[in-house]
């Protein structure tokens, strides 16, 4: 006889096994994207909250500082976004021309609107950064500043980069554009 046949409860036990198994499998594969939806809000929720208390605790930004702050930089990204998309298709191109033409050269085309949407993002990140200012009193501007020049200075602490040494940053701010600090300073 069939070993089916003789346990009729373990015929009963594969089938439930089985549709849980195919349940399981479903509710996995369908509910995966809400469960996504549900961490990425999440994270950007999180990711707000962590960025005021940043801006509060490293430039003494106020709540309207930080709301003003949020929707800067909101609309930079938002301005940034298709550019760097662009930047990043433009570099595919260039590695398919080095990697499938015999040509030795980049096409000056090529190169031109690569280094013309580059400009494009500096000049907005430029302005952004302008903005930022704005909001800023000038003891935060002088945060600001030292903040900035911390999170963009050298990655490699306790010696040079490996590329060799880099000029140290000063501390003190710029002077006013129009104006130069005299040759004794």
């Amino acid at each position: 006889m069939d070993i089916f046949k003789r346990n009729k409860n373990l015929k009963i036990t594969i089938v439930i096994l089985v549709i849980l198994n195919l349940a399981t499998i479903t509710l996995l594969w369908l509910g995966k994207p809400k469960h996504e939806d549900l961490r990425e809000s999440s994270k950007k929720g999180n990711q707000e909250v962590r960025i005021k208390q940043m801006l509060k605790k490293e430039l003494d930004f106020s709540d309207e500082q930080a709301e003003q702050f949020l929707e800067l930089r909101k609309n930079h990204r938002e301005k940034t976004i298709s550019l760097e998309d662009e930047l990043v298709q433009l570099k595919k191109e260039m590695f398919n021309e080095a990697m499938y033409n015999n040509n030795m050269n980049i096409s000056d085309s090529l190169l031109s609107l690569t280094l013309e949407k580059q400009k494009q993002l500096e000049i907005i990140t430029f302005q952004h950064f302008q903005k930022v200012k704005q909001i800023c009193t000038p003891e935060q501007q002088e945060k600001l500043f030292k903040l900035m020049h911390r999170l963009l200075g050298p990655k490699h602490k306790g010696g040079p980069p490996p590329d060799g040494p880099r000029r140290e940053f000063d501390d003190t701010m710029p002077p006013p554009p129009g104006e130069h600090p005299s040759k004794g300073e």
